[in-house]
């Protein structure tokens, strides 16, 4: 599947009504409405992204006056989206994936030029302990 680089608006502009952090999620909120499962979506984060966000929180959305049930940003493959990806003013392209119990937000196409990598070099994850004194 290949991206359209056109620069032209889609027809579902949807522009957030507030951006914070939440327990170190990254929390777009988005206006309320009803967001059709395989419908697609361009989605503009209007606010600034809070300088306390660190740049493993994960992106994730609220829909209206409901901000407790969280909506992951997922990449085309299916990997979290994090902060450090995400800026202000941008157009996100997506589509929205749902089930019996929640959904998510998937990118049509991966962010360009990110500025994080939170890959890890291997399964299992290593952990760091702190040397007890």
């Amino acid at each position: 599947m290949s991206c359209n680089s056109s620069k032209r608006l889609c027809n579902n502009l949807i522009i957030s009504t507030g951006v914070s952090l939440v327990n170190n999620n990254l929390v777009i909120a988005l206006p309320e409405g009803s967001y059709v499962n395989r419908h697609n979506y361009c989605i503009v984060v209007a606010q600034n992204i809070p300088d306390t966000t660190q740049i493993n929180s994960p992106v994730v959305f609220t829909i209206g006056a409901d901000t407790t049930t969280t909506y992951p940003l997922l990449n085309p493959d299916c990997t979290t989206v994090y902060a450090c990806s995400i800026n202000k003013r941008t157009r996100y392209s997506v589509c929205v994936y749902t089930d019996v119990n929640s959904g998510a937000f998937k990118l049509k196409c991966r962010i360009p030029c990110s500025r994080c990598n939170n890959s890890a070099p291997s399964l299992p994850i290593p952990t760091t302990t702190t040397p007890a004194s």
